[in-house]
């Protein structure tokens, strides 16, 4: 029950949810603590929170945050969660000055996010939510992916309604067609592009310029990116999902392996 945790700050408030940072008090551990009003749930948030709990649970990976368990009282629904002490990405890459060095890119952040993601694609399911603030860093630096609100198995739903941040969303998804896991190898594309230039491919001043640029633009890639990079980058935004190539494919593409100096799941360190 909620009176099993001692809660010590606010780290995001969102219009049904609220996450603090808590802290177990038989165990001593610091967790994250996720709740859901219940007044404020509609139908379709009820399911979306039942899913998200049946999913995350569903997972075990080194770089994937972990779900201890899920309560729920009168009023609130309850997720308790391991806490990533480092922040996120988002965060991280502020406090860089906005670009992430190639070798931190490819060697330390995205072997072991992707390595994440095809633990989910081997089990259906699609993260839908891909962008710097969903991934937290936890001790030492060590990648996690997080938020599993959006998040489906493909294989029991199928998935055709627009979901996640439009600078992300692919082709596909904006044209509401049915998709699949390659929303996500097309997400790791625009977050590789803009970790290392400073911002996503298509974003554009309104909306519907953004849509068009994802639609049928190809990304501009400044000077200073390297060949193997660009490489990367062009293959996950092939604009046919088909010709994507899958999670397990890229993480064994030559930008990866060049700069890889550790196996995926162990923990990164920043070098730069």
């Amino acid at each position: 029950s909620l009176a099993d945790f001692q809660l010590s700050k606010q780290l995001y408030k969102g219009k049904a949810s609220t996450l603090y940072q808590a802290t177990d008090r038989v165990s001593g551990e610091v967790v994250a603590l996720k709740t859901y009003s219940k007044r404020r749930l509609s139908d379709l948030n009820w399911y979306q929170v039942e899913r998200e709990i049946r999913l995350h649970g569903q997972l075990r990976h080194p770089n994937i945050i972990q779900l201890h368990a899920a309560f729920e009282d009168d009023t609130h629904v309850f997720m308790v969660c391991e806490y990533a002490a480092g922040g996120d990405l988002y965060e991280d890459l502020k406090r860089a000055g906005g670009r992430l060095k190639e070798r931190v890119v490819a060697g330390e952040v995205l072997p072991p996010f992707m390595d994440a993601l095809a633990h989910m694609h081997a089990r259906s399911i699609v993260h839908r939510d891909i962008k710097p603030e969903n991934i937290l860093l936890g001790g030492g630096r060590a990648v996690k992916v997080a938020d599993f609100g959006l998040s489906i198995n493909w294989g029991e739903e199928r998935p055709v309604t627009r979901a996640g941040t439009l600078d992300y969303m692919s082709p596909e998804e904006r044209l509401e067609l049915g998709y699949s896991d390659a929303v996500d190898v097309w997400a790791v594309g625009i977050l590789a592009y803009e970790l290392l230039v400073g911002r996503p491919p298509f974003e554009r001043e309104s909306r519907e310029e953004t849509q068009q640029y994802i639609q049928r633009r190809e990304p501009a890639l400044p000077e200073g990116v390297s060949e193997a990079a660009r490489g990367f980058i062009l293959a996950a935004l092939a604009k046919n999902p088909r010709k994507r190539p899958a999670m397990e494919d890229l993480l064994r593409h030559p930008w990866i392996q060049q700069h890889a100096r550790r196996p995926s799941t162990t923990t990164p360190t920043r070098t730069s």
